[in-house]
């Protein structure tokens, strides 16, 4: 009985020391793999330098050959997302460089549609940076092909530097109405992508509870 006893005290202990490891299991592991970061990928691409400003290249975007020594532009064939960075003096024309940018942008990442665009404005980007001073969004339609644009402006390092996205979003008859009846949307690839490259040039960090990147969709217009 004595034995007994003991034994059962021991299953006891052992199942008790289980039950506490197996309730710490999940914090310990949620732990491990608790992110830290300064943009939101954990794999970094290569440098790439423009007028003496590093930044990183973006997972799957690929540089596009160019002429521009100002700035370089970078493509997702899978996804349809381009990339620009531009850096300029300060005292460049915000409008007019975004513009000509924007322009070049769709010509090498979209050479097949040959008809002119429509454009609308959408909502100003969320801000990504205390060294951000300017921005915009727009929608273009040709007929066919919904292109979603926007770029943010920051001042760094005594210079301009523009990183913009131009996307498709849709074609056909679904984006003729979309271009029609929405203030235009967000692709969360090119926000990551904005995400890598500001944190690569400043050196901010993003918090990951507060992430600058969400889910949007095209929102209705009013």
């Amino acid at each position: 009985m004595k034995l007994a006893r003991k034994l059962g005290r021991s299953d006891i202990f052992k199942g008790a020391a289980l039950a506490l490891i197996i309730l710490l299991i999940p914090g310990l592991i949620a732990q491990a793999i608790k992110p830290q970061f300064s943009g939101m990928h954990k794999k970094h691409g290569p440098l790439l330098t423009l007028n003496g400003i590093k930044f990183e290249q973006p997972e799957r975007y690929k540089v596009v050959p160019q002429n521009n020594e100002n700035a370089i532009f970078m493509f997702d064939r899978k996804y349809k997302e381009g990339l620009f960075v531009a850096v300029t003096p300060n005292a460049s024309d915000e409008e007019q460089t975004a513009n000509e940018l924007i322009k070049t942008s769709v010509s090498k990442f979209f050479p097949s549609t040959s008809h002119p665009y429509s454009w609308r404005p959408s909502p100003e980007p969320k801000k990504f940076s205390r060294f951000e001073v300017g921005g915009g969004a727009s929608m273009g339609f040709n007929g066919n092909l919904l292109i979603l644009t926007q770029y943010h402006l920051l001042h760094f390092g005594g210079k301009s530097i523009y990183i913009g996205s131009v996307s498709e979003s849709s074609t056909g008859a679904e984006a003729a109405e979309l271009f029609q009846t929405t203030n235009g949307g967000e692709s969360m690839g090119s926000c990551n992508a904005f995400v890598d490259i500001v944190s690569s040039i400043t050196g901010e960090q993003f918090d990951e509870n507060n992430s600058p990147c969400v889910l949007v969709g095209l929102a209705p217009s009013n």
